[in-house]
């Protein structure tokens, strides 16, 4: 890919070449059918789209930081109303947010015992139906965009730049962000300290001077090296800063589900550490396909043992390099591989079983399917569904407990209706409830059994009043003005109200309209 490049292609009596980003480029959209254009004239429509989409994009992180702002007014009206204003202005305090000097924020703090902006970003993702963490950096990122770098937001609303535009020079004007010890975090807000702000603001706007003018001819990923280049020449000393606290701050390992029984391990940390681990890796993993090809050929009839010692399912193909490199890193932690091929090199225990590991894996699946009778989806709590041959292989060797499904809804059953909650009530609940009942949470561990509505409201204690909410949700949602006022039902801050669904591990094909049956 060329490091970029400039349309020079002449453009006449076509109705948006000339238009800005806007009401009326959206009218004249609307109005154009693409098919009929000429080829040329097809790919002009679709960059006049693409600025379109800047705009709204502008547009919807105007929104986003509205929402916020209208958040902390709602948390600090009652605090408003009862401050001496003479002594401390609320209001002039929460206008002036993004810019607040330690006392003044302490100040506000106190005031209006402000809950955490986790609790904006609930209220973002519920409307948005995102998650949480995907709601709490796109406020991040309106922040920075409308108080402290506005020049991006202007040339983003005209169409000037793309999204990914904008976001690849955020990122970098924002990176180089930490505290006057060096010992910050990556966060695209400036620090408190108004001189140090001072000059975290002034950087950044002569950076967006160097690159922002041509910044619409370069491809995101082309257009954060030069801005990263353009950065590092004007602050040399930001570089080995910056690579420092990324150091400290992003070393270490995250974990999340890919699709299709996959998840996805990541480990990040300096270069020249996870290049000598990836050859390490490759290696071993070359090492022990050649050994299996070996023993293959020096006893071709020899069975290879599933989890529990006997066949496995028939797997069709051998493994792929990608399933050795896999099991490489599996066999030194001294592990067997699952959800792959078995293979003659595979770590095995004393016994002569298979070191396969010792974890706590719960598989909900049909008595029809785990009999081999039917091939309904299972499910993985905290996972989703999972096709029926790895299920079946999953469920063999592991330890039963009888959970009946409905066979109309797919709804977990209990006959509890009492008014404290018993230990099987609880199992039920806990079993039933694989995350946080709150909109957009995600969590799935240090969860609550929680009152839906509070048990002083209702005074029962039953399967429809109980749910599960994590530390934050049950406990402080009260102080961030959030309230259950019925089962299954949370109402925000704001006053929007949002009903959640009921988690199905066993959904069946066709939905209906029918109530769950408890």
């Amino acid at each position: 890919m060329a490091a970029g490049w400039i349309d020079i292609t002449p453009e006449t009596d076509l109705a948006w070449s000339d238009l800005e980003a806007g009401p009326a480029l959206a009218e004249v959209i609307a109005a154009t059918d693409p098919e009929v254009l000429p080829g040329s004239a097809r790919v002009s429509f679709l960059a006049a789209c693409d600025r379109m989409n800047s705009w709204i994009q502008a547009h919807t992180v105007r929104a986003i930081d509205a929402v916020a702002t209208a958040t902390v007014h709602a948390w600090t009206s009652d605090a408003d109303d009862s401050t001496d204003s003479s002594s401390v202005d609320i209001a002039d305090l929460i206008s002036r947010a993004d810019r607040l000097t330690p006392e003044e924020q302490t100040t506000l703090n106190d005031a209006c015992a402000l809950p955490p902006a986790s609790w904006i970003s609930d209220e973002i993702a519920a409307a948005l139906h995102i998650a949480a963490g995907t709601a709490t950096r796109r406020m991040t990122t309106a922040t920075a965009l409308i108080h402290h770098h506005p020049r991006l937001w202007d040339a983003l609303e005209v169409g000037a730049i793309t999204w990914s535009q904008c976001l690849a020079m955020l990122e970098v004007i924002t990176s180089h962000h930490t505290d006057p010890a060096g010992n910050g975090t990556d966060n695209p807000t400036p620090p408190d300290d108004a001189s140090y702000a001072g000059d975290f603001l002034e950087l950044a706007d002569a950076v967006l001077d160097a690159v922002l003018p041509t910044a619409s001819n370069y491809p995101p990923a082309r257009l954060r090296e030069r801005t990263r280049h353009t950065l590092t020449r004007l602050a040399p000393e930001v570089a080995a800063a910056r690579r420092a606290r990324a150091t400290r701050n992003r070393t270490g390992i995250s974990v999340w589900n890919s699709g299709d029984g996959l998840a996805t391990l990541a480990v990040t940390g300096p270069a020249v550490d996870i290049h000598a681990l990836t050859s390490h890796i490759r290696a071993h993993a070359n090492a022990l396909k050649e050994t299996d090809e070996v023993n293959r050929a020096s006893t071709p009839d020899t069975p290879n043992p599933d989890a529990s010692g006997h066949r496995h399912i028939s797997w069709d193909e051998p493994r792929s390099i990608g399933q050795w490199r896999l099991a490489a890193i599996l066999t030194a932690y001294g592990l067997a591989p699952i959800g792959i091929p078995p293979a003659t090199t595979d770590t095995t225990t004393p016994d002569g079983a298979r070191a396969i590991p010792g974890l706590d894996i719960r598989i909900v699946i049909d008595l029809p399917t785990a009999l081999g009778l039917a091939n309904n989806p299972a499910d993985l709590p905290g996972y989703g569904p999972l096709d029926p041959d790895l299920a079946r292989v999953l469920a063999a060797s592991g330890d039963w407990t009888r959970w009946i499904t409905d066979p109309v809804h797919g709804y977990l059953l209990d006959d509890g209706d009492r008014r404290l909650p018993t230990a099987r009530l609880a199992r039920y609940i806990n079993a039933r409830d694989a995350r946080c009942d709150a909109p957009s949470c995600s969590r799935t561990t240090r969860l609550d059994i929680d009152h839906t509505p509070p048990y002083a409201t209702t005074g029962l204690t039953n399967a429809d009043t109980l749910t599960r909410a994590c530390i934050r949700h049950n406990r402080s949602r009260d102080k961030a003005k959030w309230h259950t006022p019925g089962s299954r039902t949370w109402v925000s801050a704001l006053g929007r109200r949002y009903t959640t669904l009921l988690h199905q591990p066993l959904p069946r094909p066709e939905p209906d309209d029918d109530p769950p049956p408890f």
